[in-house]
C-alpha cells in the first residue's frame, strides 16, 4: 500500500531553469556547467565559489544570473494543487537537488509549501541519483521503498529509484502524471 509520495522540485513543481541558464552562460563555461551544478547541489562548492571560477574565465556575474533566473521559474499550479490534495491521504514530501541560494529563492516563491518536509541535497552533501539520499528519505519517512511513489523529471533519478524498489514516475507533464498516479490507484 502506498503511504508516501515524494516529489522532485525543479522540473516537476517548478519549471526547470537549467537549460535557460546554460543558454545565457559564456561558451567557455557552458560545457562545465553540469559539473559545477552537481558540486553545488551536493554541497561541495557554494555558488560564490563557482562565481569566482566563472569570473576568472569570463568577467561576468554568475550569481545574479542564477538568482534572477530562479526568480523567474514559475510554479506549476496544477502540480502544486495536486500536492495539497494528496496531503489529505499520504505523506507528501520532496527530494530536491539544489543549492542554498536556489532553495532560498524557491522558498520565497512558495515552492515548498504544502509538503510535510523535504530533503535539499546541499544540506546533506549528497544528491540524486545517489542511493544514500534515497535511503535518507526512507529513514525520515520510516517507510519501505515499495510504500513510496517517487516523481522526478530525470531518467537517471527514476532508474535509481526503481533499482531501490520505489514506485517511480517519470514526470513529463501534469496530465501524464495524473494518469500514472491512477495506474497506482492514487486518485487526485
Amino acid at each position: 500500500m502506498i503511504k508516501a509520495i515524494i516529489f522532485d522540485i525543479g522540473g516537476v513543481v517548478v519549471y526547470e531553469i537549467d537549460n535557460i541558464i546554460k543558454k545565457k552562460l559564456d561558451k567557455k563555461f557552458r560545457n562545465k556547467f553540469d559539473k559545477y551544478s552537481s558540486l553545488m547541489d551536493s554541497g561541495k562548492l557554494t555558488l560564490k565559489q563557482v562565481e569566482n571560477i566563472y569570473k576568472k574565465l569570463t568577467k561576468k556575474n554568475l550569481y545574479s544570473l542564477y538568482v534572477n533566473t530562479a526568480k523567474k521559474g514559475d510554479i506549476d499550479k496544477n502540480v502544486k494543487n495536486l500536492v495539497f490534495k494528496l496531503n489529505k491521504k499520504y505523506k507528501v514530501v520532496y527530494l530536491s537537488n539544489t543549492f542554498k541560494e536556489h532553495y532560498l529563492t524557491r522558498r520565497k516563491q512558495g515552492a515548498y509549501t504544502g509538503f510535510l518536509f523535504g530533503i535539499n541535497s546541499y544540506k546533506y552533501k549528497m544528491r540524486k541519483p545517489e542511493t544514500r539520499i534515497f535511503n535518507l528519505m526512507l529513514k525520515k519517512l520510516n517507510l519501505k521503498s515499495y510504500e513510496c511513489v517517487f516523481i522526478d523529471d530525470r531518467k537517471d533519478n527514476i532508474q535509481a529509484a526503481k533499482k531501490l524498489k520505489f514506485n517511480a514516475i517519470l514526470f513529463k507533464n501534469y496530465s501524464k502524471l495524473i494518469k500514472d498516479l491512477r495506474k497506482l490507484d492514487i486518485g487526485a
